[in-house]
């Protein structure tokens, strides 16, 4: 059922989401949050899969990028229940905010880019770095220097984690699994 209904995003200051009506969204996950910080200062609403998972999973390997990117889009559908499909457009590459369904609440006077974001992955630091800089809009910001300068600056990891592979069990034994690794990754990376 299409509602028609418009998401406020604001991400500079305390982050909030709500729809055009003021009904609050309950958005409590950190990376979800970033992840509509990104998609609405990003030119046309959009960025690449690979990209999204660069910024926000970069410690965690392509592997576990993708599939924690598709668990986050799964969360953010149960949020925005059946305006998801209206909110978001996505693909096997791109995640991309509709353009007519969302708006931007507040600016940068309300405070720092995603305020009190406890994040800690090298790609989301140097993004956000970048675009709390006095005098960078989301207009001017060139996310390809960004990644140019991380590549130069960033320490490399001295360790690699392998994924985990399930060789036989159930679908819950996975996940289970995954979650694992998952925490894993986290703790070494710390």
């Amino acid at each position: 059922m299409k509602t028609g209904r418009k998401i406020n995003l604001r991400v500079y200051g305390p982050f909030s989401a709500s729809w055009d009506g003021g009904a609050e969204i309950d958005i409590r996950s950190e990376k979800i949050r970033a992840l509509l910080a990104i998609l609405s200062l990003s030119p046309g609403g959009k960025k690449s899969r690979g990209r999204l998972q660069e910024l926000l999973w970069g410690l965690s390997g392509p592997e576990h990028g993708r599939a924690s990117l598709r668990r986050a889009l799964s969360d953010l559908r149960k949020s925005l229940g059946d305006d998801f499909n209206d909110v978001l457009i996505t693909s096997p590459s791109l995640v991309q905010l509709c353009p007519d369904r969302w708006e931007m609440v507040g600016g940068p006077a309300d405070g720092d880019l995603l305020e009190g974001t406890g994040l800690q992955q090298p790609g989301l630091r140097d993004w956000l770095s970048k675009m709390r800089e006095p005098g960078v809009s989301p207009a001017s910001f060139k996310p390809s220097l960004i990644g140019q300068a991380a590549a130069r600056t960033s320490i490399r990891p001295s360790i690699a984690v392998v994924p985990f592979q399930l060789v036989s069990g159930t679908e819950d034994q996975a996940r289970f699994g995954d979650m694992i690794a998952q925490e894993i990754s986290r703790a070494l990376s710390r």
